[in-house]
């Protein structure tokens, strides 16, 4: 487990990059669903460079607050 002070998504690209490997032989298409605290380029790049695909899920703010 985290301490409550680490960010959300430290640590995951090289999670994705082993489910990515587990799943490999069992899948042709990986589309990662993600929240807003996943977002990182690091795991983008992951993603993309693998050839799957990722959505985000996140919360639009208004300009006018």
């Amino acid at each position: 487990m985290r301490s409550g002070n680490t960010y959300t998504s430290n640590g995951d690209a090289e999670m994705i990059k082993e489910i990515m490997a587990n799943l490999r032989d069992e899948a042709d298409n990986i589309v990662f669903r993600m929240e807003s605290g996943y977002e990182s380029e690091e795991i983008a790049e992951v993603i993309k460079e693998a050839g799957y695909q990722y959505v985000v899920k996140a919360k639009e703010y208004s300009k006018h607050a």
